[in-house]
């Protein structure tokens, strides 16, 4: 291998700047497209964001502990980039141009790998940008974790096992399930397994040393080491995980899901034809591995028994989109190559120019599993903030946008832990590794706060003023009202 193949410092090469120029107005793109229109789990990130940024507070609320935050990376980052703007919903747009470009620059040292040049990130990136599935996450860790794909497949390509370890524990905090897309990207290449004894320590002892001191904060100090949200989101589960992505979301969102299975089934096309044309043209065959890794998570969610969220298969997606990239940067001459790319992002144009024709941002994201859509959360959360200022009430389900505006304290188990309890409690008596989790949780310091007024949400209108009406593809047709027990 050459040295241009095994270091790529774009910033000293003008056509690396121009590509990394590409990732950066994509992202700005995205990001004037969506920053009216984050679905609810964003703003879970945006409130944990804002209370560790002016509080330094590990919490939903401002004044209760919780851990209910699933990537304490991105809120972690997001954090430091608030207290820099002063603003979460700014600082969102600095972490997704900061992502992208770290993602450019991971493509372009990946293709150099794959002996494909700036070829595949030249493709790769609009497919990324365009897929609606994947731009209906903005604001959450999924962009993150493709980019930590991107740069573990080039770790374990370059055989550097030390460099995987230190990424492979980056990724543990963007999510800890993504643990199935480390194994499997260092399962698939020998050149980083080898020697194997040496590799396997040289790999997981820098994994402990990222990912270990955040682990062990969260189970002595918040009481579990992993999110509470695992908990609850594996016993409380709905819908059917295995095949909601091409039977029930198509019929709620058929555009936008049609369009994004479009591109992931040119990828499940691509890991069968192109290991074909990758060996015949001397190449390696690991641009199957994004399409392997993102099958390992779809895999490792269905085997938990996850409940069919959107957002948990645009993973799975961007895997695949990356090895259809990888196929597409194969073609030769170039111009074919650019033109099939041209070809491939017709469906996603006809997705995003009705979707903008109305004006940006868009009142709603593409894909999305909540009962309101973002514009009438934050009427409520307003509404709320006005008129029931430091109160406590009752959450009737999905309140992380109304807390980011109301600022006021909307209590459930996903940000009071003291109605989280009798579910810990029943579920550490049967299972030892709940009991091992909980272990250090001080129970008797999280009491079930009182409750001032409750926010509710009814299928039949009611008659209680004022009241909201709502209605997503997603839930349905509803209202919303408060009460004052």
């Amino acid at each position: 291998m050459t040295d241009e193949v095994v270091r790529v410092r774009p910033w000293r090469d003008p056509h690396d700047l121009i590509v990394l120029g590409f990732a950066a107005l994509l992202a700005v793109a995205v990001m004037v497209v969506m920053h009216g229109a984050f679905i609810e789990d964003a703003f879970i990130t945006l409130d944990y964001a804002r209370n560790l940024a002016f509080h330094l507070h590990w919490g939903l609320l401002p004044d209760q502990v919780s851990n209910t935050q699933t990537s304490p990376l991105n809120a972690i980052v997001v954090a430091l980039a608030t207290v820099v703007v002063r603003d979460p919903l700014v600082a969102v747009w600095v972490v997704t141009v900061a992502n992208a470009l770290l993602l450019a620059w991971g493509l372009l040292a990946l293709g150099r790998r794959w002996g494909l040049g700036r070829r595949l990130a030249v493709i790769a990136l609009p497919l990324l940008f365009t897929t609606p599935l994947l731009v209906a996450t903005t604001g959450m860790e999924t962009m993150l974790g493709v980019c930590a794909l991107v740069w573990l497949l080039d770790s374990a390509a370059a055989g550097d096992p030390r460099r995987f370890g230190w990424i492979a524990g980056v990724t543990a905090l963007i999510r800890p399930d993504l643990a199935a897309v480390v194994l499997v990207v260092w399962l698939a290449h020998p050149p980083v397994r080898r020697p194997l004894l040496a590799s396997v320590w040289a790999t997981f002892s820098r994994l402990m040393v990222v990912a270990l001191p955040w682990f062990a904060f969260s189970w002595v100090v918040l009481g579990s080491a992993v999110p509470d949200t695992l908990l609850i989101k594996t016993t409380h589960r709905f819908g059917d995980f295995a095949t909601a992505l091409w039977s029930d979301l198509p019929q709620k969102f058929p555009s936008a899901i049609d369009t994004s299975l479009l591109v992931a089934a040119l990828g499940v096309v691509a890991v069968v034809v192109a290991p074909w044309v990758a060996r015949r043209q001397g190449r390696p065959w690991w641009g199957v591995v994004p399409a392997l890794a993102g099958i390992a998570y779809y895999l490792e969610l269905l085997t938990i028994g996850a409940s069919p969220y959107a957002w948990y298969y645009a993973l799975p997606v961007a895997g695949l989109t990356l090895t259809f990239a990888w196929a597409l940067a194969l073609v030769r001459p170039r111009r074919v190559a650019l033109g099939l790319l041209a070809v491939a992002l017709v469906p996603a144009g006809s997705y995003w120019l009705p979707a903008t024709r109305h004006g940006v941002p868009l009142a709603a994201a593409p894909v999305y599993g909540n009962w309101a859509t973002s514009s009438d959360y934050r009427t409520l959360g307003l509404w709320l903030a006005a008129h029931h200022h430091g109160q406590t009430l009752r959450s009737a389900g999905e309140f992380g946008e109304m807390a980011y505006y109301c600022e006021c304290r909307i209590v459930d188990r996903f940000s009071a832990r003291g109605l989280l309890l009798p579910l810990i409690t029943k579920e550490t008596r049967h299972s030892l590794l709940w009991r091992v989790n909980y272990h250090f949780l001080d129970r008797d310091a999280e009491p079930v706060p009182p409750i001032d007024a409750h926010i509710h949400f009814d299928r039949v209108e009611p008659t209680a003023t004022p009241r909201w009406e709502v209605d997503t593809p997603s839930h349905g047709r509803g209202w919303y009202s408060v009460s004052v027990p």
